[in-house]
């Protein structure tokens, strides 16, 4: 892989010299085959290998996880037993939370603008090497598949999530004695319990969040512009934005008709996202929550 590499404003920068991959529309992936289409998108994840980390081990733990996920994976059937949802996922709807998790990854190791921010404080400096959120959860969930027992990596069949399920039902039941519990706690099976929490988590992230990537923006207009494409699709809804006031981070979600939620992430600060909604003639106030740091915005009429 042909990089170059310098300091930047913020300190190291590592480029690559040609495009590592570009993922083909949603449209044209979900007119191929499932052979084809399982095959292409492996590829294009197996592509980002080298940018997951600068640490080994985490590049060889990322490619056994996607092994795993794609060799010998069924999704439905995790879905199943993690959530307790019987209805299959069609292929056209595993196709689409495929791409998402693709655009999630790519997030996660790609800066989203080609230039470098621009960097004149300390402030500035540590908020550019701050790891991106995407980045975090991606982090997190590799440190954990290391670090799973080999029963839990290795059993495509889930059965140790069901006597983890047991085990769990059985300490919150307040039914048990207290030795009984102790031998519970001081047993391997605490740990699968933990890892049975794990695997929810990660499965209702992929269930409730739809993260898309309408358009490379690069300015401050093409970002407008995808923020209203966005708001025109989802006519009638409630929309809550969050974002940096001084970092260009910043992101829109609202929930479909099946209460799921739809996000887009932008390329400028929450103040401008801000002024847009305003323009788009939505009215935008903080929750009735002391802490909270992102507004609701809901159309004027």
């Amino acid at each position: 892989m042909r990089t170059s590499f310098h300091i930047g404003p913020g300190g190291p920068l590592l480029t690559v010299k040609h495009q590592i991959s570009n993922i083909p529309s949603l449209e044209y992936l979900q007119s191929l085959s499932p052979r084809s289409f399982f095959t292409l998108t492996y590829k294009h994840f197996f592509r980002l290998r080298h940018l997951i980390s600068d640490r080994d081990y985490h590049q060889d733990q990322y490619l056994r996880l996607l092994k795993r996920r794609f060799l010998r994976g069924d999704f439905n059937l995790r879905r199943q037993k993690v959530l307790g949802i019987h209805d299959d996922l069609a292929h056209g709807a595993l196709v689409k939370r495929i791409y998402n998790t693709y655009i999630f990854v790519f997030n996660a190791t790609c800066n989203m603008k080609d230039e470098p921010e621009t960097v004149k404080t300390y402030d500035d400096v540590k908020r550019v090497n701050r790891p991106r959120l995407e980045t975090q959860i991606l982090q997190t969930i590799l440190k954990l598949e290391e670090q799973a027992p080999i029963h839990v990596r290795l059993d495509t069949e889930y059965r140790w999530l069901d006597e983890a399920s047991k085990r769990e039902q059985e300490l919150v039941s307040g039914m048990i004695d207290k030795k009984r519990a102790k031998e519970l706690n001081k047993s391997r099976e605490v740990v699968d319990i933990g890892y049975a929490d794990y695997e929810r988590m990660t499965m209702a992230l992929n269930e409730s969040l739809d993260l898309f990537q309408f358009a490379r923006a690069n300015t401050n207009e093409e970002s407008n512009n995808a923020v209203t494409k966005f708001v025109e699709s989802h006519p009638k809804r409630m929309f809550i934005i969050d974002g940096e006031k001084y970092a260009n981070e910043s992101i829109i979600c609202t929930n479909d008709e099946r209460g799921e939620k739809t996000c887009l992430r932008l390329g400028y600060n929450s103040i401008q996202l801000f002024k847009q909604m305003q323009k788009l003639e939505y009215f935008c106030s903080l929750p009735n929550d002391i802490d909270a740091t992102y507004f609701e915005c809901r159309k004027i009429t």
